[in-house]
């Protein structure tokens, strides 16, 4: 009877243990997801100004280029 009482307070501390380590994961997990979300967000937000302002620095490029050759 000590081995099957030993053996079942092993196994409920290894849950507990996991339990703990899988609720870290999870809240971890979420605050990456809120992270991911919020990028995405500004991604999309900013994206139409990135691309007019890379067209911008590109034709200035261009233009410099011109100038100096």
């Amino acid at each position: 009877m000590d081995e099957l009482g030993e053996a079942f307070e092993e196994l409920s501390n290894n849950y507990d243990f996991l339990k703990k380590k899988f609720l870290k994961i999870k809240r971890k997990m979420n605050s990456s997801k809120i992270k991911y979300l919020h990028y995405l967000k500004r991604k999309k937000f900013y994206l139409p100004q990135f691309k007019t302002h890379k067209r911008i620095l590109m034709l200035t490029k261009f233009l410099v280029r011109l100038n100096f050759l």
